[in-house]
């Protein structure tokens, strides 16, 4: 079985980090970003697979032994707890928009065009959504980009170079549902972004 699970389970395990003790808690706390897209923005489907891949797989949990204060079987059963809270809000909310971070949307990114400029820069929009930007690629290690699902089915592109009076751009995919237009409104709408920060 390979490890692609492995992302997802140290984004859960780093929450223990600066933690000596799990708690029921805890454990909603978890399972409350996870729901709600927050500090684990990669949505509750991903970390409840990755969860159980990570426990049927056999591996060390915790990879580089970062929790010396838990031990493997403490690991697992705190992962198991979190999958139970999850599996307990079932049907699970579908956020207004999410983050698409992955090899094929960081590709998709060069048949974009760009649509519109939204006036702040990659770390203004980094506080004001709560996501966060990843570079490119090697072609261009300056770029930063962020790529959204919309709830109305778009997706959008939102790039920039995280430097002192460099704004972000907004690029959609040309082929994608949809005029560049109403994405652009969708993308106000599901953001709440002020709509005189996007300039078309």
């Amino acid at each position: 079985m390979t490890n692609d699970w492995r992302f997802a389970i140290d984004e859960i395990l780093h929450s223990l980090s600066f933690t000596e003790e799990i708690t029921e808690e805890f454990v909603r706390w978890v399972a409350d970003n996870a729901v709600r897209y927050e500090a684990l923005d990669l949505g509750p489907h991903a970390y409840y697979q990755a969860i159980e891949d990570s426990l049927a797989s056999g591996e060390i949990l915790d990879g580089g032994d970062q929790l010396p204060q838990f031990s493997q079987i403490q690991l697992a059963d705190f992962l198991r707890a979190v999958a139970t809270e999850l599996d307990a809000r079932r049907p699970w909310p579908e956020p207004s928009f999410r983050n698409l971070d992955s090899a094929e949307s960081r590709e998709a990114f060069g048949q974009t065009v760009p649509v519109a400029r939204l006036q702040a820069s990659v770390r203004e929009i980094t506080d004001l959504l709560q996501k966060g930007f990843r570079p490119v690629g090697d072609s261009d290690p300056e770029q930063q980009l962020l790529v959204l699902r919309l709830i109305t089915g778009e997706t959008v592109f939102l790039s920039g170079i995280d430097r002192r009076g460099e704004t972000v751009t907004l690029s959609v995919d040309p082929s994608g549902p949809g005029d560049n237009a109403s994405t652009i409104e969708h993308f106000i709408a599901a953001t709440n972004l002020p709509s005189d920060l996007v300039i078309t």
